[in-house]
This record gives structure tokens, sequence and C-alpha cells, in this order.
């Protein structure tokens, strides 16, 4: 047996609805002038154009995305951004990245809303350590052009103080406190 039934309009791709009909939908849509191939639209307007929802990977094939990922991106694996080689969740190579911003100036700009600029990190900080200990774990010079508060100094045990210093509340010298 062959083709019984076709239906469909210039540019829709074709396929399979039945083992005898051949349909096309105006959802899947090849713009042959353009080169362009739309998923959920007739008009796209790049080389891929995806209109609504997309999860990759093979969590995805079956399921449905929750619908807060409404006209997002759901990847299931690594993704590498100007690279091959994706060793971590997220590999970015080249470039700067903007969070909060369209034009970053550094490798990582983070620019927040309502007076929350930064960032949140739930976990240790490490600048100069890979294995920090504590929630902000500095391994090198610390430079403060303003202030410093210092709220619990039990377990302070040295404290090297360059400069105008004021200090305020129960003060103790001992063999640990320099003061130039």
């Amino acid at each position: 047996a062959g083709i019984t039934s076709a239906s469909g309009a210039s540019g829709q791709v074709t396929y399979w609805s039945a083992t005898d009909t051949l349909s096309g939908n105006n959802s899947f849509y090849w713009n042959n002038g353009l080169m362009r191939l739309g998923i959920g639209s007739s008009a796209p307007g790049s080389t891929l154009g995806v209109f609504g929802s997309v999860g990759i990977g093979s969590s995805f094939g079956y399921g449905i995305l929750p619908s807060n990922l409404a006209d997002g991106l759901a990847v299931q694996g690594n993704v590498g951004i100007g690279t091959t080689n994706a060793g971590g969740r997220l590999v970015i190579l080249g470039g700067n990245v903007g969070i909060g911003t369209t034009s970053p100036r550094l490798p990582l700009e983070v620019y927040g809303t309502n007076n929350l600029s930064g960032a949140f990190l739930n976990g240790n900080v490490g600048i100069g350590t890979t294995i920090p200990l504590f929630a902000l774990d500095v391994v090198g010079n610390v430079g403060v052009s303003s202030s410093l508060s210092v709220t619990s100094a039990s377990a302070l045990t040295t404290l090297n103080v360059t400069g105008i210093s004021n200090l305020s509340g129960n003060v103790g010298v001992g063999a640990s406190l320099n003061v130039t």
C-alpha cells in the first residue's frame, strides 16, 4: 500500500501521522529560502528557532517539563559554552559572564536589584584556597579601605593592625596582638 492521503502546506515539514498518511503542521516548519527550521512556529528568526520549552537529556524524553520552565531550558548533564570539553556542570570558556547585566566587564560580574547587589552563597567561600574551612577563608593579605567589624573574637589568635585603629569594648593585649 502506498500513500492514500496527504495534507499540509508549503514549508511544513511532513511526517507520517498514520501508516498510509502524510501530514504537516505549522509548528514544525522549514523556510527553504532562508534555510531556517522553526519548532513551535512557522516564522523562525534564526537558523533554528525554538518556541516553547526545551528539555535536553534522557529524563525529558517522555516527561513534561514543570510549569516554572515555561519557555525555558532544562538541561540534564554538563553544558559547555565556547568549549567542547565540559568538565563540570557549566563550563564557559572565553568571554565574560554577566548576571543581571548584558555587558559584563569582568570574567564574572553580578548586578542585583532592590539594594541586593552581589550574590548569596550557601557554604564556605575561599579566596586563594580551594578548600575553605570558614565562611570566608582568605589565604594572603586582605586590604580594607573603610572599616572592619569583628563581632566575636573568641577564635581570634593573631590580629595585626597597621594605621589608625579605633578599638572599643573589652580590649585585651596579649602575646599575639601587634599594633604598629
